[in-house]
């Protein structure tokens, strides 16, 4: 029996005695003939091409047209124009023909979904479909039989995909590395593990420091210890292009000799030792987190911003050149001053502003936009309308993410496909690798928008915006000076200055609890409010 579980058939179809005795079709009928091929495959196109004729003959049946697709795969009906062809000819009304021919029902379509709809269409036009080697019993049980073999085939490929992640696993436990491309300062040799099924040798991936490259590589390594910045690496390296490819490389594991593959660690010669990969990491936790030239580490906002009396430092900007507004004080003077005038950097013209002004111009601005309840309807309908948009908007970005995830699914399938007719080799693995990384990112960003708007109201009720508006005139009018800070900068996404106006952006924050929101919370931005400057400077 052959592995599907069909009377294995000789390479010579003409030769074959298994064919269905009965014909659903009358002598004298017109037929077409599909015939498919993949990569592999002991059945040739002139093969199936030879069996086709000779049941035609047996039945006496007029085979009126061939279709063929060489080396496609049956799970990407889309790519096979000969399919493709035959199905736009069948729409013609009358049927220009009184049946289709074909091999076997996994020439046709191995996908169930693809199958059904297709047999489904071609049969509402009259058309005879006949499988010369799938032996289904006329009668009421015709359709269940057919549809036994669709859910075979089908299981047959998830087999297939299965096996093939285990053959991979079984490789990266050896200590090969199954595929993807190495790192710069590494190379694949191939090593010799085995004889495929047709004979031909099997081999494996190993992954080894590239000699021209080593101390190149490891030169960067030890430079980036000693504190080197990426340009002076790539200066004396020339390893990328760029001096900003060289980040994921100080992040790679593979350097010390470790690379993880579908959970499986594998071991490979590793070019720097452990200490210095120690150091390295060090550093980039620290220019992650943030370090002071004392050492002190931070996380988010800059200790400076943090910890400043002034309450608009982070959020105030010149609106002519764009540089962050720092506060600034000249005897008993405190004011806001750009920070590219203040390091000379420049020419800016936007003037210094008394920090009394603006900061009391911002509050008493939010107050009469956005705190006076007669403002909540208003409000609120900005609030729900902007909702309703993001909402469009994330439903636009998962559709786009479904397409991208359905359209790897099916190069998958096909890649799945090649597997099962000749076998695992390097470049099959590689770029079912590489299908399937693609497919998990997809799977991530998927994860990351459904959790981002779980839970999200599509609209925001009066009740739950008064309790938020309550908090930050609280905070505002009652609070001490840190939390009016940190209302004012949860509140306005940012302020430009240029001298003669101000331009506000709020953002309101979808949280019932403004003290315990985390940096980055879910929030809705507001159009930019313009406040031109009183006269008297």
């Amino acid at each position: 029996m052959g592995r599907n579980g069909r009377a294995a058939h000789p390479a010579n179809c003409q030769s074959i005695t298994v064919m269905p005795e009965h014909c659903p079709l009358p002598a004298g009928s017109t037929v077409w003939a599909y015939l498919r091929h993949s990569p592999g495959e002991d059945q040739s196109i002139d093969d199936q091409a030879a069996a086709v004729e000779e049941y035609c003959r047996q039945h006496g049946l007029i085979l009126v047209q061939a279709f063929k697709d060489e080396f496609l795969s049956a799970s990407d009906v889309a790519r096979r124009s000969a399919f493709q062809r035959m199905l736009d000819l069948a729409q013609q009304d009358p049927p220009p023909v009184d049946g289709i021919v074909f091999w076997s029902w996994s020439r046709f379509a191995r996908e169930e979904t693809d199958a059904h709809f297709h047999k489904a269409d071609l049969r509402r036009r009259g058309y005879i479909l006949i499988s010369i080697t799938d032996e289904i019993p006329a009668g009421d049980f015709q359709y269940v039989f057919e549809a036994l073999y669709h859910w075979r085939d089908a299981q047959y490929l998830k087999q297939i995909s299965r096996d093939a992640r285990r053959g991979q696993q079984h490789l990266a436990k050896q200590g090969f590395v199954p595929g993807g491309n190495p790192p710069v300062g590494y190379k694949v040799i191939q090593q010799k593990i085995g004889t495929k099924k047709n004979g031909q040798p099997r081999y494996g991936r190993l992954w080894v420091p590239d000699p021209d490259l080593e101390e190149a590589v490891r030169l960067a390594w030890e430079m980036r210890a000693a504190g080197h910045s990426y340009q002076e690496i790539h200066n004396a390296t020339q390893l990328y292009k760029s001096k900003s490819c060289y980040k994921s490389m100080f992040t790679n594991s593979t350097y010390k000799g470790l690379v993880v593959y579908g959970g499986t660690e594998i071991q490979v010669p590793a070019i720097v030792d452990e200490e210095t990969w120690e150091k390295v990491q060090e550093i980039m936790r620290s220019r992650k987190t943030g370090k002071s030239q004392k050492g002190k580490k931070w996380k988010g906002e800059h200790p400076r911003r943090h910890n400043s009396r002034f309450l608009l430092s982070g959020i105030l900007f010149c609106g002519r050149c764009g540089s962050a507004m720092v506060g600034d004080q000249v005897r008993r003077w405190t004011h806001y001053i750009c920070g590219q005038k203040k390091r000379r950097w420049g020419d800016c013209e936007t003037p210094r502003i008394s920090t009394r002004k603006i900061e009391g111009l911002i509050i008493e601005k939010t107050r009469a936009e956005i705190l006076q309840a007669q403002n909540l309807p208003a409000l609120l309908e900005n609030i729900n309308a902007q909702l309703s948009i993001n909402q469009q908007h994330a439903q636009i970005e998962l559709e786009s993410i479904n397409r991208k995830i359905s359209e790897l699914d099916t190069l998958i399938g096909r890649l799945l496909d090649a597997i099962e007719k000749r076998g695992l080799d390097d470049i099959i693995s590689e770029r079912l690798n590489e299908r399937e990384a693609e497919r998990e990112q997809l799977l991530r960003e998927r994860r990351r928008l459904l959790a981002q708007h779980a839970g999200h109201l599509p609209q925001l009720t009066p009740n739950a915006l008064q309790k938020i508006l309550a908090q930050f005139e609280a905070a505002l009018y009652e609070a001490g000076p840190a939390d009016r800070r940190r209302a004012i900068q949860t509140l306005i996404e940012r302020i430009d200055f240029d001298g003669e106006t101000i331009k506000i952006r709020y953002t309101i924050p979808l949280s019932s609890d403004i003290a315990d929101a985390p940096k980055g919370s879910p929030s809705i931005s507001l159009d930019p409010i313009l406040v031109p400057m009183p006269q008297s400077t």
